[in-house]
């Protein structure tokens, strides 16, 4: 799975035990498995863009907080263009990777 996948999933289960919600409730809440939902959280499955709000939802956050460094990277088919950002703002934003295979 993608390096985003695991981030969110970290960051959901995270946030779920800050709010000592056990994994079996969230599954209830979101009509999915106890299983389905340790896949997630370990970053095994996909999470779409409605199931990611759903869950922000439920955990009382906002889907840009379980995924933070998503401003950050932006990845166009094979070539990732990091913008330099982190907790204290911008850097560059023309910095490319160029460690992409593209460019090898």
């Amino acid at each position: 799975m993608s390096e985003a996948t695991k981030i969110i999933g970290s960051n959901i289960r995270l946030r779920r035990e800050e709010l000592r919600l056990p994994s079996v409730e969230l599954a209830n809440l979101l009509g999915r498995s106890q299983a389905t939902i340790s896949r997630m959280e370990n970053g095994k499955i996909e999470i779409t863009v409605s199931q990611l709000v759903k869950i922000a939802g439920i955990l009382k956050t906002t889907p840009a907080r379980l995924f933070p460094h998503f401003d950050s990277m932006v990845t166009f088919d094979a070539v990732t263009v990091d913008m330099g950002c982190d907790s204290t703002g911008c850097g560059n934003e023309d910095q490319v990777n160029t460690s992409s295979p593209i460019n090898s």
